[in-house]
């Protein structure tokens, strides 16, 4: 689970540093393994859906 919280944080950073809205998503297994990683883009794409879930999955 720490796995899958600290990759959130590091996508939040990452949009951040883009210049965009500090939110990150990740997509954990049954197992508690990070699967997928993705940050809102909002800002960045100038799209409306590109929130941090959506560049998730």
């Amino acid at each position: 689970m720490r796995a899958g919280l600290d990759a959130a944080i590091s996508q939040a950073e990452k949009s951040w540093r883009e210049g965009g809205i500090p939110i990150g998503s990740t997509l954990l297994d049954a197992s508690g393994r990070v699967v997928a990683a993705g940050h809102n883009q909002r800002v960045q794409s100038g799209d409306p859906t590109a929130h941090a879930e959506v560049d998730c999955i």
